[in-house]
């Protein structure tokens, strides 16, 4: 191909002469963008910005029809390599985010598209795994919804890397996904009534370590905090004089570290009432007297462990709520995170403002706060109609 150079003269920025410049001169399409190959050409006379130009143009040819440094990385699998540890190499990043991507990389997206070189990765290949993937997952929306986001994610890196010219998921079609229909048998969270019945049978523990799984299973009530939340407490979150808690940090990677909150709002300083002001003053007695008797002294984790000098872990007060349930007839409904879903249900119907339900449960969007967490009620909902009609009579 014959390059096509129109030569002219060159200046500095102050207007002085500086020798001559081709400009952006075409070389060919690129073979790893897909793109057009230019770039501009300097020398100090015309025949020098030939001999360049010349130059160029064979390392071009040579190196494949490209300018681009060419990949080391030939196979998917290698690229999700990459791209993980680009991604996730910061310290910012959250411990349980971490894991969470590892699993899906490793059941997911290594067996699904890991041995594949990057030149195989054509429309109908990534159309059939996708559909085959998708088949395989369809009742569980949310997972092949994030599986197949983070595989757009990493062919995007794959392009910025030039491994690839292009994103191949930009031509697979995904079917619309049917969202699982509520019913009313899907309950999540407690009436006020089961709520205070639960917490009459918390009241009845006498033995050191049910007195504080009851004081934990109380938090939960009077706050709305999420568990990893009010496990990883020290005392010095609490202020009874200004009736706070400062919520600054969670329990995370499999209750083995104290990490930051779940996103910036996370971070709050939330109001206590006054009944459970007096839960925490007399728990705060009985461990430090326990404390006094087993020999550690007084310790800043609330939810001290004394077997092993840490926090409770989640999955202890899960099981032991879960127990509780059977032995006094409750209905178990998945966990104790049932407790932020009463309590904001509860907040709504005595008349709470859903923005400062929002910031009590620190949430950054408030579509998360109305639509998974408080839910309707068909007796509040009567209540406030014949309000509104009673205040204008």
């Amino acid at each position: 191909m014959q390059i096509n150079l129109k030569i002219q003269d060159n200046f500095k920025k102050d207007g002085s002469p500086n020798g001559y410049i081709a400009k952006n001169v075409y070389f060919g399409i690129c073979s790893v963008s897909g793109n057009q190959a230019r770039t501009d050409i300097v020398g100090q006379s015309r025949s020098e910005v030939k001999r360049k130009a010349k130059t160029k143009e064979e390392q071009f040819k040579n190196n494949g029809n490209t300018f681009k440094k060419k990949s080391t990385l030939s196979i998917v699998s290698e690229l999700v390599d990459h791209w993980f540890t680009h991604q996730y190499s910061n310290e910012d990043v959250k411990p349980i985010t971490v894991k969470a991507t590892e699993r899906r990389i490793r059941l997911y997206i290594k067996p699904l598209l890991g041995s594949y070189k990057f030149d195989q990765l054509k429309p109908i290949l990534m159309q059939t795994k996708v559909n085959e993937f998708i088949s395989k997952n369809k009742d569980r929306l949310q997972q092949y919804s994030l599986v197949l986001s983070t595989i757009k994610r990493i062919f995007d890196y794959g392009v910025s890397m030039q491994c690839l010219a292009v994103n191949p998921m930009v031509y697979v079609t995904l079917p619309k996904a049917r969202k699982k229909k509520s019913t009313n048998n899907e309950v999540d969270h407690y009436n006020w009534d089961v709520i205070l019945k639960i917490k009459d049978k918390l009241s009845e523990f006498t033995t050191y370590n049910d007195e504080v799984f009851a004081f934990c299973i109380n938090m939960l009530i009077h706050t709305g905090m999420r568990i990893g939340e009010v496990l990883a407490l020290a005392w010095d979150d609490i202020d009874l004089d200004n009736r706070t808690i400062s919520i600054n940090k969670t329990v995370t990677n499999n209750d083995k570290d104290i990490g930051s909150p779940k996103s910036v709002a996370g971070n709050r300083v939330i109001a206590i009432d006054s009944c459970l002001i007096e839960v925490i003053k007399d728990f705060h007695k009985k461990q430090n007297a326990e404390h006094l008797r087993v020999g550690v002294g007084k310790k800043d984790i609330v939810f001290y462990n004394i077997g092993t000098g840490k926090w409770w872990r989640y999955s202890r007060i899960s099981a032991r709520f879960k127990r509780f349930c059977v032995m006094h007839n409750f209905e178990y409904l998945k966990g104790v995170h049932c407790f932020r879903h009463s309590y904001a249900t509860r907040f709504i119907e005595v008349g709470g403002n859903p923005k400062n339900l929002q910031y009590r449960l620190g949430h950054e969007k408030i579509e998360m706060t109305m639509n998974l967490y408080v839910k309707y009620s068909p007796e509040n909902e009567a209540k406030t109609n014949e309000n509104m009609f009673a205040i204008a009579k």
